[in-house]
């Protein structure tokens, strides 16, 4: 199998469990769990997924990569909370389309904050996400069925 399908096959795969993975929380949620144990579970067991590829080098001997790895899990954790919060406030369309919204953000911070440019296709991209947010906040108010249940 050719690296280029490798890739789209590990990219799909990725996408199809990131989509579940909104599933998953909204159930979860509807039973009565709360969001940081919740996290503390997805956290444990992607913590222990992760540990498998960890064992061909000693990452752990290298403090440069430890104090690197807490400060993105601390962002990773705190990105999570924030939007597991938000989809108990919500729907799971509403939350998987504002989580969506990276793929705006992600070029234009690269732009400004490293000076790098991405290639054309991304731009594209950008272009046409934008036009979608613009449509869909257009003729679709976000509206969350659990805060008009719940009074608040």
């Amino acid at each position: 199998m050719q690296t280029k399908t490798k890739a789209t096959l590990a990219l799909f795969c990725g996408a199809f469990i990131w989509g579940l993975a909104f599933i998953g929380v909204d159930n979860a949620l509807a039973n009565n769990w709360e969001s940081f144990p919740l996290l503390m579970c997805r956290g444990i067991i992607g913590g222990l997924a992760l540990l498998l590829f960890s064992f061909k080098k000693k990452w752990w001997l290298n403090k440069k990569i430890l104090k690197l790895g807490f400060i993105s899990g601390l962002l990773y954790f705190i990105g999570f909370a924030c939007q597991t919060s938000g989809q108990s406030l919500s729907s799971v369309p509403n939350a998987a389309f504002l989580t969506a919204l990276n793929i705006l953000f992600v070029p234009l911070i690269s732009r400004i904050f490293l000076h790098k440019k991405s290639h054309s296709f991304v731009y594209i991209n950008v272009k046409t996400k934008s036009n979608y947010c613009a449509k869909y906040c257009k003729n679709k108010i976000f509206t969350s069925p659990k805060l008009v249940q719940n009074d608040y």
